[in-house]
């Protein structure tokens, strides 16, 4: 694959993106999209270069304190900072998809309204997120604007 520099990997094979960057056999950056795996892959460090991911746009600081404490070779902090965020997604576990839009509005970035066919949620399914939000204490309310 002559033109691949980098590609994000959303599995959780990871022997199998070790296997392909030996055989592509020149410098490529592989990084982690499966969230709450986030620690496991950068444990390979010569295989992942880091992580892109949906829920790092709403707990940034927690996956940079992964990524930080990872690369600074004090895993058994990372996996704390990692727990932590997967508590987060653990709470959130929502199929309906057009309140990932309102956990950004949560901490004070309206990204507007979500697109077809996803409907607004209703002002009361909205605050019953805050409200849940709120007890959890992991992703606080307009933490974008602090």
């Amino acid at each position: 694959i002559r033109n691949v520099c980098g590609m994000k990997y959303t599995g959780n094979d990871f022997y199998s993106v070790q296997k392909l960057k030996r055989r592509l056999n020149k410098e490529t950056a592989f990084y982690v999209g499966n969230d709450p795996m986030l620690l496991s892959g950068l444990v390979m460090r010569n295989v992942f270069s880091g992580g892109i991911g949906q829920n790092y746009n709403f707990m940034p600081r927690l996956y940079a304190k992964v990524c930080e404490c990872a690369f600074a070779d004090r895993y058994a902090e990372a996996a704390k900072w990692q727990d932590e965020a997967n508590r987060a997604l653990d709470a959130l576990a929502m199929p309906d998809y057009s309140l990932w839009k309102q956990v950004m509005k949560y901490i004070g970035l309206d990204c507007g309204p979500c697109r077809h066919p996803f409907d607004m949620p209703s002002k009361e399914k909205y605050e019953g997120l805050c409200r849940m939000l709120d007890e959890l204490g992991i992703i606080r309310r307009n933490d974008a604007l602090l």
